[in-house]
């Protein structure tokens, strides 16, 4: 803010010399036309360093700062300016066009649908609308891009061209190729192919080919340094010659068959097994039997030896199970008639002689007298005919003949007790072998049911 400085000049007092002048101070100057001194208030402009003031209503104000590089705008008639953006889409608030050289493209109007061009500083140009099927083409440094159209060919015999002499596209003819590409260019460099024939690489060389391989023959390889080759495989077509091949000749042949078709041995019905290399049939058992390993020697149906592993036919104590279930306990006297179904004690502890296995027994032990547990062979009850006789002290049955059935505890062979010694000679079922081979050990997982045997170490499929 400039000082300003009032200087009254004393003219001569002389009225001749005598001149009036109007004074008017500025806002905070006064000027005393008596005493003609001139008195000052405090000239110091308002706000801060910088800022600027603005005449409110007769004094000084300032205006409040903006951020640097803002304008100072004005809000209209008998409002306080301010530091701001100024708003380009407000008509008024600017005039003419920004040319390039403020960062504008020197026009007021842009070409419709055209490409704009950069012309150093002065106004943008702009490529007319471009017309379909036309592209922009370069025109070098000291021309504008322009648009050149692309031809249609739409032939199978013509293809799309350029020319850079005229700078434009056309339509070529397509000839043939007057030289088969080579192979290290991609091609196979022959003009032509085997018909049928399977190609073959060659290295850098051209392909070559198998020739067509005629019915019932097959490509056989011919090792690293030959190529593959077709080989006929024989028709032996019949029952006494079967296909056969040389590793020697590298051919197909025919190979007699000696010997007869295999037979099963034995009658409908008998199962087959081993019999020194020839096939031999179990004589069919009766109903409900179970197949019984014989060792080496061949198998055979028959009832298995539920609890002992030794036979006598000199044996007559039977252990049984009553109507009720309760289990008979007696003394060394005590013997069964099976062909009667009666009880014989010369001594008895219990309170039932001669009885029937149809009877209800209530019987009491003592220590004189041996306890054995019950034959269930259905589940429930002994089945048994009259040849049927069981030692009590060893538990080993003697039968003749038997014509009962004997039902085995089912489970699965990952459920079987260990086989060991202790339960060597056990006989029980499974129902999921998978594919059981006799008299081997027997896996699980599978979906077959068939009775199985401790040998003291596996348990074996029977």
């Amino acid at each position: 803010m400039k000082h300003f400085l009032w200087l009254v000049v004393a003219l001569n007092a002389s009225a001749a010399y005598a001149q009036t002048y109007n004074f008017f101070p500025p806002p905070g100057v006064t000027y005393n036309s008596t005493t003609h001194q001139i008195a000052t208030a405090n000239l110091q402009p308002p706000g801060t360093t910088g800022q600027l003031s603005y005449n409110n209503a007769g004094a000084a104000a300032g205006v409040s700062a903006g951020t640097s590089g803002q304008p100072l705008i004005s809000a209209g008639a008998a409002t306080v300016p301010a530091f701001g953006p100024l708003n380009l889409s407000t008509a008024g608030n600017t005039t003419g066009i920004l040319p390039v050289t403020g960062g504008g493209t020197g026009l007021a109007s842009l070409t419709l649908h055209g490409l704009l061009i950069g012309e150093g500083t002065g106004n943008v140009s702009a490529v007319t609308a471009m017309a379909a099927d036309t592209l922009l083409q370069g025109q070098g440094a000291s021309a504008d891009p322009a648009a050149v159209n692309i031809n249609n060919c739409g032939s199978s015999t013509q293809a799309l061209s350029y020319s850079t002499s005229t700078h434009s596209f056309g339509c070529q003819t397509i000839s043939s190729l007057a030289t088969p590409v080579t192979v290290p260019n991609g091609g196979t460099g022959l003009a032509t192919l085997t018909a049928h024939g399977i190609l073959l690489g060659e290295g850098t060389s051209n392909v070559s080919a198998v020739a067509a391989m005629a019915a019932d023959t097959l490509l056989q390889g011919q090792g690293a340094s030959a190529d593959p080759a077709a080989v006929s495989v024989n028709n032996c077509g019949d029952s006494s010659h079967g296909l056969s091949y040389s590793t020697s000749t590298h051919t197909f042949g025919c190979q007699s068959i000696t010997g007869s078709a295999a037979t099963p041995a034995g009658s409908s019905g008998n199962v087959q097994y081993n019999n020194a290399g020839a096939f031999g049939g179990v004589s069919n058992g009766t109903s409900g039997q179970a197949l019984l390993s014989n060792g080496s020697s061949a198998p055979s149906w028959g009832t298995p030896n539920i609890i002992g592993t030794t036979q006598s036919s000199a044996n007559s104590n039977f252990p049984f199970v009553g109507a009720n279930g309760t289990q008979l306990v007696w003394g060394a006297g005590v013997t069964f008639n099976p062909s009667t179904n009666t009880l014989n004690a010369t001594t008895f502890s219990g309170t039932a002689t001669n009885a029937t296995l149809a009877a209800t027994l209530t019987v009491t032990s003592s220590t004189t007298n041996a306890q054995f547990p019950p034959i269930l062979g259905n589940g429930t009850t002994m089945i048994y005919d009259g040849s049927v006789l069981i030692n009590p002290s060893t538990h080993d049955i003697s039968a003749t003949t038997h014509t009962g059935a004997v039902l085995l505890t089912k489970t699965t062979v990952a459920s079987l007790p260990t086989c060991n010694a202790g339960n060597k000679g056990r006989f029980q079922a499974v129902t999921d072998a998978s594919g059981p081979t006799y008299n081997a050990t027997v896996t699980g997982g599978g979906a077959v049911s068939i009775p199985v045997y401790c040998d003291g170490t596996n348990w074996t499929a029977h």
